[in-house]
């Protein structure tokens, strides 16, 4: 089912299952990065974009991504708390 959330114009240049086994594998690498602790402005910088992104590609389901929100604002603190430690 998470297939459909994929931009359609991404699903035409790779095949869709690829693709989320691609981005669930970038998932696991990125919260790993961020368990570590290390770097992890850096870290909370790419998450805050990919949930940035995610939810702008997938605005119209926003009943479906409003907790996607909630987490965007959790990164973000998570830059502004992580920015002196760069």
């Amino acid at each position: 089912n998470w297939i459909g959330f994929l931009p359609v114009w991404l699903k035409n240049i790779i095949p869709a299952t690829s693709l989320l086994y691609a981005f669930s594998l970038y998932e696991i690498i990125l919260s790993l990065w961020l368990i570590s602790g290390k770097k992890i402005f850096y870290a909370s910088i790419l998450a805050a974009s990919t949930l940035f992104l995610i939810i702008i590609t997938n605005i119209s389901e926003l009943d479906i991504l409003f907790r996607d929100i909630a987490i965007l604002f959790s990164a973000v603190a998570l830059i502004i708390l992580s920015y002196k430690e760069k």
